[in-house]
């Protein structure tokens, strides 16, 4: 998930942080290595694109445990729930 700041309705209030989704992925299974494939692959057409570093702060997602091993492996920095 990015998150883009949402302009406030008023003056007088902050402007909010809405998340989105980046990166949706379909497998075939729920394997860690299928889900450490899908990061790599997000690593590797950042770099592609000119991103020289990818540093998320927090990842969402659903509650598959080798998601989450596998996030955890990808971007150690990161929070992931």
């Amino acid at each position: 998930m990015g998150l883009v700041a949402r302009p406030a309705p008023s003056v007088d209030q902050e402007d909010e942080e809405v998340p989105i989704p980046l990166v949706y992925a379909l497998l075939s299974d729920k394997s860690e290595n299928a889900y450490s494939a899908v990061f790599s692959a997000v690593k590797e057409e950042a770099t592609q694109q000119g991103i020289t570093s990818i540093s998320p702060v927090t990842i969402m997602m659903d509650f598959e445990l080798a998601t989450k091993k596998a996030a955890t492996t990808a971007f150690p920095l990161a929070s992931v729930k």
